[in-house]
Formats: structure tokens, C-alpha cells, sequence
């Protein structure tokens, strides 16, 4: 018999750090210049964030790239590689923040997910769900922030590749995985953008 979970609606800039009910909502991506408690070690994988300027009018759309990339020893992710948004799991996300931590945009999306499983499922059911990437291989994901909404002023650009999914920790655990399992976020660096008039 299958059931459903529900997740409660959160925006990307706001992390369901794992599939048992647990949503962090008391913090945002980049509030501070405090390390990030949840993320995965560059060891593992890195982000890259690329931009083609670093200066936008309100209204201008601003084009971003991100790329995932594995460490050394490769690493185990979930087998998306699109926006968070689509599942509310997993996936990549950018923030457009203020130097509070706080969201810019005041109509930044949201979303909700609901997880279907089986209480037959186990983690080898579930390694299907996930992708081995070879020490220094890569997946990217564009795409268009718009700025309609932001104030002129100064602000980060955050990118993430948010890694949760059903069964995570236990499919981690498997001797095939030898511990190359990503949980959490994968940050990259953020960037200063401009928004003028």
C-alpha cells in the first residue's frame, strides 16, 4: 500500500532538509557570512555560478548557470538535474538576496511536494534514484531571474544544488555508495549584482 507525504509549501530560498517532515525555516540560504551548517564539503562536489554581467537594470532579466561538479573520489546525488521548484526536494535553485539574508524579490515563488512510497521500500529499491557522477564530471542548469520586482541596489545571487530525496541517508549507507553520498546543499560562491534604474 502506497501513501502519500505531504511537504508544507516553502520558497527555494527555504530547505526541506530531508523527507521526514523537517523543513528549515529558520534560516535562509545566505543570511550571514557564517559557514553553511547543512552543506555538502567541496571534497565531494562544487558549484560553480556564472554570470554574464554583474549589472542589471530593473526589469532586465539576469541569465545564470550553474554547474555541479564532482570532487575527486566523484559523488552520489539524486539522479535531477532541473529546478528545485519541479519537485521541491531536489534540484537547482538561485536566490536573489539582501545583505539581511532576506528574500528580494517579494513575489519569489513558491512550492509543495508530496513524496508517494510504499512501506515496503528500501534503499536498494531506491539507488535507481540516484546517479554517480565520475571524479570531475559535471551537469549544468540555466536559467532566467527576473528582476520586475527588485528595488534598484545591491544584492547576492545564491545558487544551489539542494540534494534530498526519499530514502537519502539509508541508500547512503549502502557498501556500493563507499560514502560518496551528497546530502544537503551544494553552494556556490555568491555574487554581488547590481540592479540600477
Amino acid at each position: 500500500m502506497s501513501k502519500l507525504v505531504f511537504l508544507p509549501i516553502v520558497t527555494a530560498a527555504l530547505f526541506c532538509a530531508c523527507l521526514d517532515l523537517t523543513v528549515r525555516t529558520d534560516t535562509l540560504l545566505w543570511a550571514s557570512d557564517a559557514p553553511c551548517k547543512d552543506c555538502v564539503g567541496d571534497g565531494l562536489a562544487s558549484l560553480r555560478m556564472e554570470l554574464k554581467t554583474f549589472s542589471y537594470r530593473v526589469g532586465q532579466p539576469v541569465d545564470v548557470t550553474l554547474v555541479l561538479s564532482a570532487g575527486s573520489r566523484g559523488v552520489y546525488v539524486p539522479n535531477y538535474f532541473a529546478d528545485f521548484m519541479a519537485t521541491c526536494q531536489t534540484g537547482f535553485s538561485v536566490s536573489v538576496l539582501t545583505d539581511a539574508g532576506a528574500l528580494a524579490d517579494p513575489k519569489a515563488p513558491g512550492c509543495a511536494a508530496s513524496i508517494p512510497h510504499s512501506p515496503n521500500d528500501t534503499a536498494l529499491s531506491e539507488f535507481h534514484n540516484f546517479v554517480y557522477l565520475k571524479p570531475g564530471e559535471w551537469r549544468a542548469w540555466r536559467t532566467t531571474l527576473s528582476t520586475s520586482d527588485i528595488p534598484p541596489g545591491e544584492y547576492r545571487l545564491l545558487g544551489e544544488y539542494l540534494s534530498a530525496a526519499y530514502k537519502m541517508d539509508e541508500v547512503g549507507r549502502l557498501p556500493a555508495v563507499m560514502g560518496l553520498m551528497a546530502i544537503g546543499r551544494i553552494q556556490s560562491k555568491p555574487a554581488m549584482v547590481r540592479i540600477v534604474p
